[in-house]
């Protein structure tokens, strides 16, 4: 029986860049946020930046409190943005989907979820948060926190650090996050960038309340509608980093407009909750000169 199902089991009896000739300063592609959206949607655009940047990392397994330890940001990095990631399954039909949040000894109170999966003919409703923690995120170190949910919450199976940060030895390229929550199973769903570039970039994804061994038909994450990895009986969201979660990382190649990446999940159940792409910045690069583009490309 997957981990979702026994979860449902368990609520039952509960009952609950440097230009070289001028200096261009990095553009935001995007830092809106995400409204509150009923259903199984794909995932939106959190944040996008395009300059001198690259994105860091670090998860944290199930549980309402713990420490998320950042070591792979350069010493010389600048913070641009950083977002504390996650998913929470409820009881169905609540009147709001909300955590209690303590980041790295600061208080943030109750928190929304971003974006709310309803779908399912379950009990459980999936909620996704995506709380900016910029100010607290200052360099490579353990960040403590705390969520719990404020209303019948019955798991939350796994947290991320998502953070961007630029230093000047990085080459100029766009950079985008997506976050909210797919409830999947027996199922594939897109979500879209809107990187302008073409070329060589990497693709991030985040899943939680994944498990070995659950996989029935497929497992597979494609880009572009070309396979990345997984394919046929497949077991690719095997909790890769940490009990109940996945953080999977692959080279891709980007077009220009549109980039997609599909997930596509047989018998296990879980929620997809992140995924960011790095890549060139394309042809919106216009008040850069030909020789930095050369320069920063052959850093």
């Amino acid at each position: 029986m997957s981990k979702l199902l026994a979860v449902c089991f368990f609520s039952l009896i509960l009952f609950s860049s440097s230009a070289i000739a001028k200096e261009v300063p990095p553009v935001k592609i995007a830092d809106d946020s995400i409204s509150l959206v009923a259903g199984d949607n794909p995932l939106t655009v959190l944040y996008g930046f395009e300059g001198q940047c690259d994105f860091a990392y670090a998860v944290a397994t199930m549980g309402n409190s713990g420490s998320l330890d950042l070591t792979t940001l350069p010493a010389d990095a600048t913070v641009l943005a950083a977002y504390f990631i996650s998913g929470f399954w409820f009881a169905q039909d609540l009147a709001t989907h909300s955590m209690s949040f303590t980041f790295n000894g600061a208080g943030y109170g109750a928190v929304d979820a971003i974006s709310v999966d309803t779908t399912t003919d379950d009990i459980l409703d999936l909620a996704g948060f995506a709380v900016d923690v910029t100010s607290e995120v200052t360099g490579n170190a353990s960040y403590t926190y705390f969520a719990e949910g404020v209303e019948a919450n019955f798991g939350d199976f796994g947290h991320l650090l998502a953070v961007v940060y630029s230093t000047p030895a990085l080459p100029y390229r766009a950079l985008q996050l997506l976050a909210g929550a797919e409830s999947l199973m027996g199922d594939s769903s897109t979500a879209n960038f809107d990187l302008v570039g073409t070329g060589g970039g990497t693709l991030h994804v985040f899943t939680e309340a994944d498990q070995a061994g659950a996989s029935s038909g497929e497992e597979s994450i494609s880009f572009n509608g070309a396979l990345v990895a997984g394919g046929p009986e497949a077991d690719l969201f095997a909790n890769n980093n940490g009990e109940y979660l996945s953080f999977l990382t692959y080279p891709v190649t980007l077009q220009e407009g549109t980039n997609s990446v599909t997930i596509t999940t047989g018998e296990d159940w879980f929620g997809w909750h992140f995924a960011a792409l790095v890549g060139p910045a394309g042809t919106v690069e216009t008040e850069r000169t030909s020789l930095g583009k050369l320069k920063s490309n052959y850093r």
